[in-house]
């Protein structure tokens, strides 16, 4: 406990405590290095906790100091300064002057009325959607209530104590433990299920309940009354708000904050802003029948219009934009006639006066038309356009799409950019298979593409928004490449911009024969460049064989890593584009023994600023760099680097597998515990490939048994159609790939094939390695099918996976199918295949990904010598494609588990 007069890191002197909050006891110190300026300083100290306490306070005492950092909102106090000093931790943020709403309800000695809070609620959504827009992932708060929302004396809202807010993580299916506050905390909360975004909406309503009407909510047990009951004068818009937050189901609260928001915003403004204001001037009409009354009121009303419109953020709606223009477009037409009266009677002052109020409406009017358009685009694709979810219900499919030939007996997708998706660029010439996007939003998604044409290559960046090309139909030109394998990659900055890397030759070098090096450049929202030239070089060590691997940091910057054949590296790069971890990064292992050579690295975060990397390396090879023995006889290893660029596991790596032959195409996913899950293809069997996993906890421990798991039973000695395959010896499982099961395990998804025949294969391990789908995993019936890629839906945890798929071995014409998993399945059951995009072309490349309850694909088409990349945006409202048929219902002739077209 500190004392006044304390001085902390030599700079910052103790004045008084201010309060205790849930991670620490905060003090207001002055900076005596800044001129004495008044800041709030948070303890938390560790004397005398268990090391399991310590572990767990300091993690979240951390994560608070990472949110603050990465995050800038006048809702939010600023971050200024964070260190460590004996056994306690300091987090030094900007001192809000004001008092908490519980506080000011105490001190009136009443609730809040309605015309009181409705400015505060849209104030509050406003700092709940920033939270939930984060990238890569949404901040949850988990704690709202009145006492950790401070009212300063310009009536400006703000959060405090972030101490139990987390990220969401998509894959996680439940909270381990329950932390909040009873009575605005939601029955998800105490276990039931994961904490979400929607989560923050019931402690929403629950805050707005309680400020309304001052009552004890832990007696209502989340059965709340209608407001109408407790309190009188309550506009039924308000109380359909909070009711429909408040709903123990988070299917039936708000789905997302954005329209949270939207309805608080028309809510303020029908009864507190310009409407408001409007009908109140229409009441004191006999007051300005006059012309002189009428000018001052143009005068006066459009500088009020104006400044409204600077302060309050009113263009996010159509409806916001709909008032202001009526109310602008008014008093301008007043002040015009105004005016003209004035200069016919040679009232000159007054006259001058009326130009004035013209000039001030024109300029508040010209932004709200300028957003005019993209929002009435957002509030079509809201009511159903672009296949649009129409006030949340499930998008209704187009009759004239077929799924597999039939109609389905309910509504499962639709095509929101079109029925053959939207192409991203027009440029001529083709793009290559290697590309990467990051979706920025609802209806929004970024690409970053290689294009070639005429024996030249550039690397460009296009942005979609609701169905259209953004940067002009070709695009957004980075840079011009000296070679085609530029293996793109691009990562959300957490800022509302991105992280774009790629590999190219360095300039000045010679084209035929010089090393590749990685690329970075930083863009904001609208695509301008932050960092000058043609990207930083995150290494002056040039080198790269494989495409690089990239994560987040967890503080806006990123982690990549690459490989050279003979040294693996990475690199950290923070927001300004600096490398803390040298100017060539650190070495992550280098090749060694008689094969003497690494690769392919697989980089995922450890969610504590570090990562942890795979690869593939042949140093128990017992072949000289011979080739053909060489890429016969990898094993996989893996390390762990910390957020400094530490090496924490042994020096030399950890082994994942080293099994006698080859291991291969390692895919890795994070564990949740600071670990990592591999997956791999196997070929210990000699003629006959499998899959097998294995798990490494945070320590760098094997977690599973011997070499790990196999991940389906079959191999050339064993029984005949065990998965569907005669007794093919030359039977392979290939194109792996893997995602979190959101619970510590893993989901694998594989391909199969003996000869001209390919199924797809997945199976799901838990956190100890038990398999959860059978013995042998689920087969998907198919005629030719791979490769497979995997993605795990939020929400209710089921799984997509998508694959190509062509009509008896025609494969010049092959399409993208979709199915969706259910969680705890042992059968593919519960879905009808999803046929994307007919196209006469041959479509492959295929990538997913997701944002909230949507999903984006991009793919590849080729016609001829040229190659063009697709988008294609599907909205999939929760449990009406899982769940859309009866397990065992019927496809065609076959059951639906067995049926695949």
């Amino acid at each position: 406990m500190l004392s006044a007069g304390d001085i902390i890191q030599g700079r910052y002197k103790m004045v008084k405590p201010l309060g205790e909050g849930s991670s620490g006891v905060v003090y207001l110190v002055e900076d005596t290095g800044a001129g004495g300026s008044l800041l709030a300083l948070k303890e938390l100290d560790l004397t005398g906790s268990s090391p399991d306490e310590k572990r767990e306070y300091s993690e979240l005492f951390g994560r608070e100091i990472s949110m603050l950092k990465s995050m800038r909102h006048r809702g939010m106090p600023r971050f200024i300064d964070s260190f460590l000093q004996g056994d306690s931790q300091f987090l030094v943020m900007e001192y809000i002057e004001g008092e908490t709403l519980d506080e000011i309800v105490e001190k009136n000695g009443r609730p809040f009325t309605p015309e009181e809070l409705i400015p505060m609620a849209w104030q509050l959504s406003s700092i709940i959607e920033y939270l939930h827009t984060r990238k890569p992932y949404p901040v949850i708060y988990r704690d709202l209530k009145p006492s950790n929302i401070m009212r300063t004396a310009r009536g400006t809202l703000k959060l405090i104590d972030f101490g139990i807010a987390r990220h969401y993580n998509p894959k996680k299916l439940r909270d381990t433990h329950f932390m909040g506050t009873p009575g605005f905390s939601p029955p998800e909360q105490y276990g039931i299920g994961q904490s979400d975004m929607r989560t923050d909406m019931f402690s929403f309503g629950a805050t707005l309940y309680y400020l309304l009407t001052g009552e004890d909510l832990t007696a209502f047990n989340f059965k709340f009354p209608p407001l109408k009951e407790r309190v009188s004068g309550v506009p039924p818009e308000l109380e359909r708000i909070i009711m429909r937050c408040l709903s123990p189901n988070p299917g039936e609260r708000y789905q997302t904050t954005s329209l949270l928001k939207l309805d608080t915003m028309i809510l303020y403004y029908r009864r507190s802003g310009p409407l408001a204001s409007f009908r109140e001037m229409l009441k004191r009409w006999p007051q300005y029948r006059r012309w002189p009354g009428w000018s001052y009121l143009a005068f006066y009303g459009s500088i009020l219009a104006f400044m409204n419109l600077l302060s309050s953020e009113p263009v996010h709606s159509i409806e916001n934009c709909a008032a202001l223009l009526i109310v602008l477009a008014l008093l301008a037409f007043l002040a015009m006639l105004s005016c003209t009266a004035h200069l016919k009677k040679r009232e000159k002052k007054l006259a001058l006066c009326d130009g004035v109020a013209l000039y001030l409406t024109i300029v508040a009017l010209l932004p709200v038309l300028a957003n005019g358009q993209w929002l009435l685009a957002e509030r079509m694709y809201s009511k159903g356009a672009y296949g649009g979810p129409a006030n949340e219900t499930p998008a209704v499919y187009s009759k004239d799409v077929p799924v597999n030939g039939k109609r389905p007996v309910t509504p499962i997708y639709n095509y929101n950019w079109g029925e053959k998706g939207i192409q991203v660029t027009k440029l001529e010439g083709s793009q290559e298979a290697s590309f990467s996007f990051a979706p920025e939003g609802y209806t929004s998604l970024v690409v970053a593409f290689v294009n070639t044409w005429d024996e030249r290559s550039w690397l460009y960046l296009q942005k979609i928004v609701v169905g259209k090309r953004v940067w002009t139909d070709n695009g957004k030109l980075l840079c011009p490449l000296e070679q085609k394998k530029a293996w793109p990659r691009i990562l959300s900055d957490s800022d509302n911009g991105w992280y774009v890397i790629w590999c190219d030759i360095r300039k000045g070098s010679t084209a035929d024969n010089s090393p590749l090096s990685i690329f970075i450049q930083r863009i904001n929202s609208e695509g301008r460049l932050l960092w000058e030239g043609s990207g930083i070089e995150a290494s002056e060590i040039a080198g790269c064989t494989d495409p690089p691997s990239i994560v987040s940091d967890m503080e806006g910057g990123v982690i990549i890593s690459w490989a050279d054949t003979q040294v693996l590296r990475a690199q950290r790069i923070d927001r300004e584009g600096r490398r803390p971890w040298g100017p060539s990064g650190i070495t992550i292992a280098e090749a060694s023994g008689q094969g003497k050579w690494v690769n392919r690295p697989q980089l995922v975060s450890d969610d504590k600023g570090g990562a942890v990397i795979a690869w593939e390396d042949a140093r128990n090879n017992p072949h000289l760099m011979e080739m053909e023995a060489t890429i016969t006889n990898f094993d996989i290893y893996a390390q762990r680097i910390s957020a400094k660029g530490e090496i924490l596991w042994d020096r030399k790596g950890v082994p994942v597998c080293i099994a006698q032959y080859a291991q291969r195409n390692c895919a890795l996913v994070k564990d949740e515990k600071g670990g990592a899950i591999a997956a791999w293809e196997d070929y210990r069997d000699e003629t006959s490939s499998r899959i097998y996993v294995q798990a490494l906890s945070s320590d760098g421990v094997q977690r599973w048994e011997g070499d790990g798991i196999v991940a389906t039973r079959r191999n050339p000695k064993e029984p005949y159609g065990d998965d569907g395959f005669g007794p093919d010896v030359w039977l392979k499982h290939f194109d792996v790939s893997a995602i979190s099961d959101g619970d510590s395990g893993i989901v694998v998804a594989w391909a199969a094939g003996g000869h001209f025949s390919w199924k797809i294969g997945l199976q799901r391990f838990d956190g100890s390695g038990t398999k959860q789908w059978g013995e042998i995993g689920i087969s998907l019936q198919s005629c030719i099918a791979r490769p497979p890629r995997l993605l795990g839906r939020e929400w209710i945890g089921d799984y997509m996976i998508s694959w190509l798929e062509n009509d008896e071995g025609d494969d010049k014409h092959t399409y993208v199918m979709l199915r969706q998993i259910e969680q705890n399945s042992s059968r593919a059951r519960g879905t009808i295949d999803f046929r994307l995009s007919p196209s006469e072309n041959r479509q492959y490349g295929q990538q997913l990904q997701s944002w909230h309850n949507e999903l984006y694909l991009l793919w590849m088409e080729s016609s001829g010598a040229e190659s063009k990349i697709f988008a294609q945006y599907l909205y999939y409202p929760e449990g009406t494609f899982a769940r859309a048929i009866r397990p065992g219902a019927a496809c065609g002739d076959k059951a639906v588990s067995n049926c695949s077209r």
